[in-house]
């Protein structure tokens, strides 16, 4: 089916070209906000986390399921019910810290993309911090009408967690009190059914830029990306685009040295919560991304599956007015629960649709 391009902005774009490299799910703004407690801030998106992507293209931070309910990035924050999840090996994980070296790129089609360093001249002076890599900036152009790319100027690392069944179990069992708190009267947000995640990977790095272009003229495209000195005495260098033609951007950094708190690709598990009319017992299904299409990932796009029998206190927690409303066809099964291999596990792999009694 051939997609209708004006329908979409340049975070869609973004999510849906970069979605293809298979390196989780990107964020158009990989900074956590500036609302979170400064605990949270200080590293950002980290393993454990029930958050919800935006439609702005961050990540909406809830609770930590790995920390307990006391621990500052949790306090106040956890469903009434709150467990902590139990039996895992923190240390249980994979990573890379140069998984991303230092002027790298992800781009949607790298055949389409050229990358050239900005030459040195008179008027430009060497800021300190600024890797050899990058030097006065990059610049990028593209023999595409549509695309999207991620710089790292400074590299960044990426880092998975490794008893993936563990986490599976445990979201499929906390999943209903997960939505009954965040659409419960407390916090009212308002969450689609199945726009939970659970994050067991991500990528990280200091600083960022972003950008995503679509129906753009063959070789129209260019982009500088250059470093400048901080505003604040002593602090480390950022970025900035300072040439974008026919593109969207965005670019950002951590001000806190060592700190890499952006998050530019995040993995785990998306969580649904289905009430089937005649089955004797609950049925638990498993889905690889890859599968999917970008509808069933994007804020806005994603599927209602609340059946229409629902009413009363159990539709409460699930309903969202005005945000879309149930196809009607409402199918369900029962099937055994396979887990994906080592290497898959390390993608954003899987969706896990948790299929719950009607109580």
């Amino acid at each position: 089916m051939q997609e209708d391009s004006e329908e979409f902005n340049e975070i869609e774009v973004y999510v849906r070209l970069l979605l293809r490299r298979r390196r989780g799910y990107p964020l158009w703004i990989p900074k956590p906000g500036e609302w979170l407690p400064s605990a949270y801030r200080q590293e950002g998106v980290r393993i454990g986390d029930v958050g919800i992507l935006t439609e702005f293209g961050g990540f909406d931070y809830l609770f930590n399921v790995c920390l307990p309910a006391d621990h500052p990035v949790n306090a106040g924050r956890v469903p009434q019910q709150f467990r902590q999840l139990r039996g895992i090996d923190i240390n249980n994980t994979t990573w890379s810290t140069q998984e991303y070296k230092p002027g790298s790129y992800i781009a949607s089609n790298p055949s389409h993309f050229s990358k050239t360093r900005i030459p040195y001249d008179d008027k430009c002076t060497c800021i300190p911090g600024v890797p050899e890599e990058v030097g006065t900036g990059i610049s990028f152009s593209s023999s595409a009408t549509k695309g999207a790319v991620l710089i790292v100027p400074e590299g960044g690392k990426r880092i998975d967690h490794q008893q993936y069944s563990k986490f599976y179990k445990y979201a499929a069992e906390c999943a209903r009190s997960w939505y009954t708190h965040v659409n419960g009267p407390l916090m009212a947000r308002g969450v689609h059914n199945g726009a939970l995640y659970l994050v067991t990977g991500c990528d990280k790095a200091r600083a960022w830029g972003v950008a995503s272009f679509i129906d753009a003229h063959p070789g129209s495209v260019s982009l500088d990306f250059v470093p400048r000195k901080s505003v604040r005495e002593g602090g480390l260098p950022e970025y900035e685009f300072s040439r974008c033609n026919y593109a969207s951007s965005s670019s950002d950094s951590d001000n806190v040295f060592g700190n890499q708190s952006g998050c530019m690709f995040l993995r785990g598990l998306k969580i649904a919560v289905r009430f089937p009319r005649f089955l004797p017992k609950i049925g638990t299904q498993v889905s690889y991304i890859s599968d999917l299409e970008a509808e069933n990932l994007l804020p806005g796009k994603i599927k209602n599956y609340l059946p229409s029998f629902l009413t009363g206190k159990q539709l409460d927690y699930f309903r969202v007015p005005g945000r879309g409303s149930n196809s009607g066809k409402h199918e369900h099964s029962e099937m055994d629960v396979t887990f994906p291999e080592r290497y898959q596990v390390c993608l954003w792999s899987c969706i896990a649709i948790i299929l719950y009694l009607f109580c």
